[in-house]
């Protein structure tokens, strides 16, 4: 059997694509007193507001292939990144990720033995 697939997109309308929102809120805080600057306002908003973001860690040797995912993926979610899985088990003990995306081959721990780490404990 087999499957062709066009490699262009004049087999589909307009209304099969998704559209996309440009829709952005933009919110100005003016500040009570004098005292405090932009820097110290980003500080304290840190500090109280929580990030609704959801936290991904990137585990991966290969640096350019990291930066990729981290580049894709950061607009979305707070991404961590760790080159190999000692430095990921490290981060893992501080931070609360809700997902960790892992190379298997890797010097030092590789993703496997990683991954049982993360399990038992």
């Amino acid at each position: 059997m087999v499957v062709c697939l066009p490699l262009d997109s004049s087999i589909f309308d307009a209304a099969d694509f998704m559209k996309q929102r440009d829709t952005v809120q933009e919110t100005t805080v003016q500040p009570e007193s004098e005292e405090a600057g932009p820097a110290e306002l980003k500080d304290m908003e840190a500090e109280f507001v929580p990030s609704v973001k959801k936290k991904i860690l990137i585990t991966e040797d290969n640096d350019d292939l990291r930066m990729l995912i981290v580049e894709s993926l950061s607009d979305e979610f707070q991404v961590m990144q760790a080159r190999d899985g000692v430095e990921a088990l490290k981060l893992i003990e501080d931070v609360d990720f809700d997902l960790v995306i892992s190379d298997i081959m890797m010097p030092n721990k590789d993703g496997v033995s990683l991954c049982y780490d993360i399990k038992v404990m």
